[in-house]
């Protein structure tokens, strides 16, 4: 019905998307059957908790040609005693290899991370854990969140609470390194060509969408129009701070 009424992308979200299952059916078969759909031209994905269905993904992802190249995979921290006490299911370990699994198989694919910055006993060693997998691995994008206190929750009644203030320092170092690495992600595709989903058109009349990869373009031609796909040879980059 979507498809019909001329919607082009598909984005599939939920909580905990990689758990999605009826049976023996889960979020693999699910993307399969959407591509046979006529008039769906891409879908997207939201986030994929690690130890769920990633690797499935992203081999659907490589053989796919309507599964956009972007995942989002939650890291939160990069600390395993951290992440242990966030009762997270996965190590770093697991989720530097699964990052490496998506890149190798899927080139110039885009990943996103999550990262809570400041839980309860996370000392400097343990953020610079965090900060050196972030560092070290190819994400395209960063979102960082200082933790924050919930009345009732188990975390807040953990000793070690973080200080404001570290919390904020923490996070600028982090956003630092995200302007970095989004700049020379995009600074990747110049002069490759890439298409992208116009969804609206601005004052001067350019076309704005989203590249496959999660990169917000902006196009210049005649005739652009709002739910057009656009192929295009990016010769800039410029606003990559968010």
């Amino acid at each position: 019905r979507v498809a019909a009424a001329g919607y082009r992308e598909i984005v599939l979200t939920g909580a905990n998307l990689g758990c999605y299952r009826h049976g023996v059916y889960g979020l693999p078969d699910l993307v399969r059957d959407i591509e046979a759909i006529r008039g769906v031209d891409r879908i997207r994905l939201s986030s994929i908790e690690i130890s769920t269905v990633e690797r499935q993904i992203v081999d659907v992802m490589a053989a796919s040609a309507k599964l956009c190249h972007f995942l989002h995979l939650p890291m939160q921290s990069g600390s395993d005693r951290i992440l242990r006490a966030m009762g997270r299911r996965y190590t770093s370990r697991q989720y530097r290899e699964v990052v490496e699994y998506a890149d190798r198989r899927v080139p110039r694919i885009g990943i996103g991370a999550d990262i809570i910055v400041g839980f309860p006993g996370e000392d400097e060693a343990a953020f610079e854990e965090t900060y050196r997998l972030a560092a070290d691995l190819p994400l395209s994008n960063l979102h960082v969140f200082p933790y924050s206190r919930r009345p009732g929750t188990r975390a807040d009644a953990l000793p070690d609470q973080v200080p404001p203030a570290v919390k904020k320092e923490r996070v600028k170092r982090l956003l630092d390194l995200e302007v970095v690495r989004r700049r020379a992600f995009a600074e990747s595709f110049l002069g490759r060509p890439v298409a992208a989903l116009i969804e609206r058109l601005d004052s001067q009349g350019q076309g704005v969408g989203w590249t496959s990869e999660y990169l917000e373009a902006r196009i210049t031609g005649p005739d652009l129009r709002v739910n057009q796909i656009v192929d295009f040879t990016p010769s800039s980059v410029a606003n990559c701070k968010l």
